[in-house]
């Protein structure tokens, strides 16, 4: 069982199988949840994942994208990479500053 060091929640899941010889903790695997589903980590966020987590249909052995899927639907959240922030804003600017171009203005910013 796992017991955070602050004891507030614990879930039964203590090993993540990434592949068939690879594994995480859980501490591990929610960190790597709130990055890429762009969460603010803070302990409340935290702590929310670890409440989820204590529904998740127990099995003898956890895969990461099962448990990613059954937490996106349980959530309803989506993987966001920091690249596609990235590209995302360099779209955004590209189309603004061809509409002031357009408008023949200057960017505001």
């Amino acid at each position: 069982m796992f017991a955070p060091a602050n004891g507030t929640r614990s879930t039964n899941l203590s090993m993540i199988h990434l592949s068939s010889s690879e594994f995480c903790c859980i501490e591990r695997f929610i960190t790597q949840y709130i990055q890429t589903r762009d969460i603010e980590p803070t302990e409340g966020a935290r702590q929310r994942l670890l409440a989820a987590l204590e529904d998740y249909p127990r099995a003898v052995r956890v895969a990461l994208y099962e448990l990613n899927a059954w937490l996106d639907n349980r959530l309803q959240l989506r993987a966001f990479h920091p690249q596609c922030a990235r590209a995302i804003d360099e779209w955004v600017n590209q189309r603004l500053r061809g509409i002031w171009e357009i408008a023949g203005t200057k960017n505001p910013a």
